[in-house]
């Protein structure tokens, strides 16, 4: 969820409320819905919910996706446990949703979590197993679970372990530089460095709670960028030639699986800009491959597998168990994993979306929101949109 954190207050949410009836609408509920995750699940379903009521709960108010939902409630932080948990049963009491959908990584285990400990809460929650929620948290792990599986991915080693001595320099000697240094739980491609040489990778030696991986198909216009760097540190930079491919999948609720695209993503600043599907057969067997291991396992729900390109095949970094931003992208570009989803999960057809020509192009825009409504939202908690905003005309 967001970093900052209302002060929500503490009464029953039911004491003006009214409980939801259960009809013919279903009931779907967004966790960290201000996120990009969150917004991308709204712009896909966009102009088909109307057999579909969406809740989001954020821990901030400032977040235009949010007011693309039916109702909203504030919420602490996850990481603030207790007050958290006791909010969370409190809409879950009021809303009743039919289907609770994860809007970031530490959502997931969370949710894992709950399921783990309710079972009759577990068919709600778009998710898996709590030891799958933990193992795709953690970089070092899904390496392991992919190696014990036949899977590709990149060699990834805990700094904790690491240092300047014989294994590392084999390392090194089999991939080159640079490295990449990240999070062993990192999430939305922060604090990522770009090692190049062994001064800068000493200081990471015996370092807890991150791992180094090779840079998988460094190109000479981003080994000229680093060298940039050498002469100072560019005010305005964002790495150059930053592409991906990626494979998505979705597992049905008795570990079916539904469905997996290939797309390929030139990135910015960490973030999509430009994304086409990659229609490559390799690509999409390689993310079914790890859809059926992890489906054995016990995992539901989507799987993002991201990889590089090598050589003529794909080797993944990073695998999340979850929807993301590019969501309403490859919805456009004919991969309807909402669709998809609530068919499976809820027994109701939205119907189809609009698709593009092949090319999805994304970029920042001006999104004004109503001071109104964010201060109704900080002020009481919740925010809920007019009978004439869900189904306007």
């Amino acid at each position: 969820m967001p970093s900052a954190c209302s002060d929500v207050g503490e009464p029953g949410l039911a004491a003006d409320l009214p409980n939801i009836r259960k009809t013919s609408v279903k009931t779907i509920l967004i966790t960290s819905a201000g996120s990009q995750v969150g917004e991308g699940i709204l712009v896909a379903l966009a102009e088909r919910r109307q057999d579909l009521r969406v809740v989001g709960i954020n821990s901030e108010a400032r977040s235009p996706s949010l007011y693309a939902c039916d109702r909203v409630h504030l919420v602490p932080q996850a990481r603030e446990g207790e007050r958290f948990h006791v909010r969370f049963g409190e809409i879950m009491e009021l809303e009743q949703p039919d289907l609770i959908l994860p809007g970031r990584d530490d959502d997931i285990v969370l949710l894992a979590e709950l399921a783990a400990a309710d079972p009759q809460l577990a068919p709600r929650i778009l998710a898996g197993s709590a030891s799958v929620s933990r193992m795709l948290r953690s970089k070092l792990a899904m390496a392991c679970f992919a190696r014990s599986h036949g899977l590709p991915f990149a060699e990834t080693l805990a700094t904790v372990d690491l240092r300047v001595d014989a294994q590392t320099r084999a390392f090194i000697a089999t991939h080159g530089w640079p490295l990449l240094i990240k999070p062993e739980d990192g999430q939305g491609s922060q604090e990522i460095w770009l090692i190049e040489d062994l001064a800068r990778l000493e200081p990471w030696c015996g370092r807890v709670g991150y791992v180094v991986q090779p840079y998988l198909d460094c190109t000479p216009s981003l080994l000229a960028w680093l060298r940039d760097f050498r002469q100072g540190v560019p005010l305005h930079s964002t790495a150059s030639d930053v592409v991906q491919d990626v494979a998505q999948v979705l597992i049905g609720p008795r570990g079916e699986l539904l469905g997996a695209f290939g797309m390929r993503s030139d990135m910015r600043a960490g973030r999509s800009w430009r994304v086409v599907p990659n229609e490559d057969a390799a690509l999409r067997t390689l993310g079914l491959r790890f859809g059926e291991a992890l489906a054995r396992e016990g995992w539901r729900g989507p799987l993002n597998i991201q990889t590089k390109r090598v050589g003529s095949g794909y080797v993944p970094f990073e695998v999340n168990g979850r929807f993301n931003g590019t969501t309403s992208a490859r919805t456009a570009l004919g991969f309807d994993e909402m669709r998809l989803t609530l068919k499976a999960f809820l027994n109701l057809d939205i119907g189809p979306a609009r698709t593009a020509s092949g090319l999805v192009l994304r970029r920042l825009r001006d999104v004004p929101l109503d001071a109104r409504q964010v201060a109704q939202l900080e002020a009481s908690g919740r925010w809920e949109a007019s009978a004439r905003a869900r189904h306007p005309g």
